[in-house]
């Protein structure tokens, strides 16, 4: 996992050159104890910053199942501090780009699940499913979608999804959308972040015709208005938010053709304890999602 920090320098020109010899494998620490390397050497520029890619130091997997790759995540503008002064540097130490591609070791029941859409869904040399189970193979892909011609003729369009332990983005990948790095046609930017990595990661299995677009799903955000809850002894805007987020991520499609029915909503906030005599004022309609839509709780108002 690496992605580009940009390091505050008041180093002046004579320093230039040690410095590039002296920083590949520096360490670089989050306030949190997480640790970065440097993997390249740095140059300071002429307006005094340098750009180089990390990756993060994680203790393995092996050693302690639970120390989770998405330590390593975090999002732009994160501050680190260089483990070592260097003469003339500032020690500061800035996330221009989210850091991502981390994730925690896969627990039985995704493992599980991936499973049983292999065995369903034999390998058709580049079906619809063929394209969902090569994204969700790629670590921390917890949802994908396959959509024809999602930028035009030729085109196959891929959402994806990283739900899991790290909530900081809402499930939705760190990225731009767009085209593995390997592909040298069309028009189209290349994907950064998590997009990348599963774009880069399908290149090698696709259609030699096909032009794989990955892409992000666009939060629909949903506010929701319950009254009428007859003995509110606590506060249930957690539990309901429970509930409400289950539906979504069950019936979430950006494919097009998505529709959250308020049936399905009202049977899982009636399923939360203490929601007895509960009536949902807002919204009034099923929730429809266009392509790339899927929803998001917005606020829950108890009244």
């Amino acid at each position: 996992m690496g992605e580009d920090y940009r390091i505050g320098s008041r180093l002046w020109l004579i320093y230039r050159q040690r410095l590039s010899r002296d920083t590949a494998g520096a360490v670089i620490n989050r306030k949190d104890g997480i640790k970065y390397t440097l993997n390249n050497s740095v140059t300071i520029g002429l307006d005094g910053t340098a750009l180089t890619p990390v990756t993060a130091v994680l203790v393995s997997p092996l050693d302690d199942p639970a120390a989770g790759g998405a330590l390593g995540n975090a999002p732009v503008g994160t501050v680190l501090t260089l483990d070592n002064s260097y003469s003339g540097v500032d020690s500061q130490v800035t996330l221009m780009n989210p850091a991502t591609g981390g994730a925690n070791v896969e627990t039985d029941g995704p493992l599980r699940t991936r499973m049983l859409l292999a065995y369903q869904a034999l390998p058709q040399g580049g079906s619809e499913t063929d394209y969902v189970n090569w994204a969700l193979a790629v670590s921390g892909v917890t949802r994908t979608w396959c959509v024809r011609r999602l930028m035009g003729v030729g085109t196959v369009g891929i959402y994806i999804m990283c739900d899991g332990d790290d909530q900081t983005n809402h499930g939705f990948p760190a990225g731009t959308d767009g085209l593995s790095h390997y592909e040298d046609w069309g028009s189209y930017a290349k994907a950064t972040g998590d997009q990348l990595r599963v774009a880069d990661a399908i290149y090698p299995n696709q259609t030699i015709t096909a032009l794989v677009y990955v892409a992000s799903p666009i939060p629909k955000v949903i506010d929701f208005a319950i009254t009428g809850i007859i003995e509110q002894e606590q506060d249930l805007t957690a539990a309901i938010s429970t509930a409400i987020n289950l539906v979504f991520f069950t019936r979430g499609d950006p494919a097009g053709e998505g529709i959250v029915t308020l049936s399905s909503i009202n049977a899982a906030i009636a399923s939360a304890p203490g929601t007895d005599g509960f009536l949902m004022t807002y919204p009034t309609q099923n929730i429809t999602l266009g392509v790339g839509e899927l929803p998001q709780l917005g606020t829950v108002t108890i009244t």
